[in-house]
């Protein structure tokens, strides 16, 4: 693993490697985790994720721009770097001083800082970054690039001037991209594995979704059914009740004792009704039995 360290164009302390070295003496063999090919690097891996490659500079300024496409950068930045020079002269000759600002460099970001407070000036995702180089002016190194503005489509070019080492402060922007590009290369191929394993969670959850609403059909379904049964009990036990109300009727009824009554006629009545039975016999002429 790689040991973490502080990089600073002012010198080396202890745990520190200073930048003003030759490159030759600080390359190190590098790469991303994971077997990504390997490369000669200007500093550590560890180095530049960790954002603590930095360097010592004067900033000259910024200015607008605006980029058409990239064969138009090298014209712009040289145009850039000849009037913010012309300016930083004239303010030298009022007695202003130009501020010295430190450049940091990650492979997520670029960041300009004031040297000594540690404010932030300027802070630019490499991938707003469209352009940078290098150039000896007039016994000067200068170091610019140019930047998208965050949320905006304005282009601005920014210009420092370092001690001998611009090319160097270039060669590390550009680690720093191939080192975010293979990042970006193996993020690319574990994004399948990382959908696949998302939709498998998603349809984790719309299974757990549906078996509770299983779970509850069933629920209403068995409560359905215990009132059903309940209300089938309940017929039968009234259907028996009526049944046994029935025959206990039948029963009853027959076990009661059968009169009959006829009523009794009266005694007069009863002696005019054979008289009159009498008389008859006798117009019939039915012979009495003593007769015979």
């Amino acid at each position: 693993m790689s040991r973490k360290m502080d990089f600073s164009a002012a010198g080396a302390t202890s745990g520190e490697v200073a930048l003003n070295q030759k490159p030759e003496q600080k390359e190190r063999t590098g790469g991303v985790a994971g077997g990504v090919k390997k490369r000669k690097w200007l500093h550590p891996v560890q180095a530049i994720e960790d954002g603590k490659v930095s360097y010592s500079c004067k900033l000259l300024g910024s200015m607008p721009v605006r980029m058409e496409s990239k064969a138009e950068g090298n014209r712009i930045v040289k145009e850039c770097v000849k009037t913010l020079k012309s300016e930083a002269f004239q303010r030298k000759e009022r007695g202003d001083v130009i501020p010295e600002v430190s450049f940091n460099v990650s492979d997520k970001a670029l960041r300009i800082q004031e040297a000594k407070s540690k404010n932030i000036l300027y802070l630019h995702s490499l991938h707003y970054i469209s352009y940078c180089t290098d150039e000896k002016s007039e016994g000067n190194h200068i170091f610019a690039y140019i930047a998208r503005e965050s949320g905006t489509k304005a282009q601005v070019c920014y210009v420092l001037e370092v001690d001998n080492l611009a090319r160097e402060m270039a060669a590390t922007l550009g680690q720093a991209f191939d080192l975010a590009y293979k990042k970006y290369l193996q993020a690319k191929q574990t994004t399948p594995v990382k959908e696949q394993v998302k939709e498998l969670k998603k349809k984790m959850v719309n299974t757990d979704k549906e078996k509770e609403e299983l779970q509850d059909k069933i629920a209403q379904l068995e409560r359905r059914m215990s009132e059903k049964s309940a209300e089938a009990e309940l017929l039968k036990q009234q259907v028996m009740d009526m049944q046994d109300r029935g025959i206990n009727a039948g029963i009853q009824a027959a076990e009661a004792p059968f009169e009959l009554t006829i009523p009794r006629p009266e005694t007069r009545e009863l002696d005019d009704i054979i008289k009159a039975l009498e008389s008859q016999i006798e117009d019939l002429g039915v012979p009495d039995e003593d007769q015979t």
